[in-house]
């Protein structure tokens, strides 16, 4: 018997997210089944890749919980991965904001920076990531370095032209 993978997969990650709700039914708290139906629900929608229903998805969580940076964080990564960069950001600097100890959320604020070519405010973020990210912040520490002895040098020759002319 042939089964088609694709809608026996989803079914199967609906199936499990309905047991992992109802075992222990009486200790959850309405809220954490929410949550846990949001999060079963982007990924079934991310596996079917339906980005704008993900998005909802997203959203929905994040206003159950705000404070919840880690799901900003994620959501942030969904972003990114989807070309929306600017709103990563917003939803990056959130949980950087909301947990400003973790190296993670500033150096994604960081890269998510750098994909839009704002080098000055990634090195901010990357600087706030501490050591793990020490890499990033010297490789585009030289970056921004090359730019600026590339921008003066063709400034420089703009003036050697025109004092020749």
């Amino acid at each position: 018997m042939n089964f088609p993978a694709r809608p026996l997969s989803i079914g199967l990650a609906l199936a499990l997210c309905v047991s992992s709700l109802s075992c222990g039914t009486a200790a959850f708290a309405q809220n954490s089944k929410k949550i846990e139906w949001h999060r079963c629900l982007i990924t079934i929608y991310k596996s079917k890749n339906q980005v704008p229903q993900a998005c909802e998805e997203y959203a929905a969580l994040v206003n159950l919980d705000p404070k919840d940076a880690q799901i900003r964080f994620e959501y942030g990564a969904y972003l990114h991965k989807m070309g929306r960069v600017k709103e990563a950001i917003v939803q990056y600097k959130k949980a950087a904001d909301t947990n400003p100890g973790n190296p993670d959320y500033q150096g994604a604020v960081g890269d998510a920076l750098v994909s839009l070519k704002d080098y000055s405010g990634a090195l901010a973020y990357y600087q706030k990531a501490g050591p793990k990210f020490a890499g990033k912040l010297s490789t585009t520490s030289a970056y921004v370095n090359q730019l600026r002895q590339i921008n003066q040098y063709n400034a420089d020759l703009k003036k050697r032209q025109a004092e020749d002319d």
